[in-house]
């Protein structure tokens, strides 16, 4: 295996660990979403009546440049990393996805109108906002050597929701971020979100489990 010299070890580390404890979110909150889908398709007595689903599109630019779309849910579950409520919006590309990204805040379902999206240490802030949401991302290209990973985290910028109801959340967003490619992680990478969901209620379960 190839060993590369990485820089300021110890900023990278945290840097790393604090994305990686995101991921770890993404990957919870995706699996179960996902059995959320698949039991409501099993509820179904009809084969060909699909379960509804949500939608997105968004588009990356500056030091990336990135355009998909996909399925939409949000939901609400207890955190006890967090000992606290969260609300959630997950978007990924389908059920085998390489793109993950969510928005995600402590308390109560947001109602309508613009809020803040923020810059967030899931090491070292704490509590997560209750009047803004935290956002991000993950991307993977496969290739025949080995994944090629990125993580992706908002600094500031909006999300503007115009229907938020139990079963619907919807609106358009647009921040600016940064991020790294893991195995460069000490170029830092700076990019502009903008997109727009329409996501359906699903339930998360529990991630404890």
């Amino acid at each position: 295996m190839k060993v590369v010299y990485i820089p300021d070890t110890n900023h990278l580390i945290t840097k790393k660990t604090a994305f990686m404890k995101t991921n770890k979110i993404i990957g919870l909150l995706a699996f179960f979403f996902m059995i959320a889908f698949t039991a409501c398709d099993d509820d179904n007595d009809n084969d060909l009546d699909m379960p509804e689903m949500g939608s997105f599109s968004l588009s990356i630019s500056g030091d990336m440049d990135y355009q998909t779309e996909g399925m939409a849910y949000f939901g609400h579950y207890y955190d006890p990393e967090f000992g606290e409520d969260i609300f959630i919006v997950s978007l990924a590309e389908g059920i085998e996805t390489t793109f993950n990204m969510f928005f995600i805040k402590s308390g109560d379902q947001p109602a309508t109108g613009q809020h803040a999206v923020v810059s967030f240490d899931f090491e070292e802030d704490g509590d997560l906002p209750s009047d803004a949401f935290v956002s991000s991302i993950t991307i993977q290209f496969d290739n025949n050597d080995a994944p090629e990973i990125y993580f992706l985290q908002a600094e500031a910028g909006s999300i503007n929701i115009q229907e938020s109801s139990n079963n619907r959340v919807n609106g358009s967003f647009e921040y600016d971020g940064t991020g790294f490619h893991t195995m460069v992680p000490e170029e830092e990478l700076e990019i502009s979100v903008s997109g727009e969901f329409d996501a359906i209620f699903a339930d998360p379960g529990d991630p404890a489990l």
